[in-house]
């Protein structure tokens, strides 16, 4: 058995690698302040892997607690051999709002710098191109019942550090479309 990294990206390195300077920081912030939120994951079967947003309070804005679970997650999935047949990816949330974005707390204490914006930047960008990248399908969902399905080809450029875009495909619900 070997990795997804191994198989389809041999030059890959772990985000924590290669944002370590920031990560660490990050781990700074979360011991030094309590951060709410988290990316929890469950592998269901060796085929179907789901990530939730949890951070209902706050709709469901990212917190460095969570960036830093986010790395550890997508990391899991590239260089851990019990992820090797991964074929699909959920990514949901909780409540009623998808993500809300960065928490504007956050960004206000620590992110106040350009260069630190742009290392942030930096770092959920890897992170969520990973998830689009991945030799997976990748879906985005927050409704218990589905309507209809978007597919999105947004190109790597553009996916950016929006957490919205970084599937393939989205479901809509009866919670998504009382919002339109």
């Amino acid at each position: 058995m070997s990795t997804i990294a191994a198989r389809f990206f041999p030059k890959l390195r772990p985000i924590r690698e290669v944002h370590r300077v920031l990560v660490g920081e990050l781990e700074g912030v979360v011991k030094r302040d309590a951060q709410e939120g988290i990316f929890s994951y469950a592998k269901l079967s060796n085929r179907l892997v789901h990530i939730e947003l949890q951070n209902e309070s706050r709709k469901n804005s990212i917190s460095a607690r969570m960036m830093l679970d986010l790395v550890d997650i997508v990391d899991r999935l590239y260089f851990e051999t019990a992820y090797d047949s991964c074929l699909g990816l959920v990514l949901r949330s909780t409540g009623t709002h998808f993500s809300s974005g960065l928490n504007l707390n956050l960004l206000k204490s620590y992110f106040n710098t350009p260069s630190k914006g742009v290392a942030m930047y930096d770092l959920m960008t890897d992170s969520l191109n990973r998830i689009r990248e991945g030799p997976f399908v990748s879906v985005r969902s927050n409704s218990r019942s589905f309507y209809f399905l978007e597919y999105h080809s947004y190109q790597r450029s553009k996916t950016g550090s929006c957490i919205e875009r970084s599937c393939h495909w989205r479901w809509f619900g009866t919670r998504d479309i009382d919002g339109f």
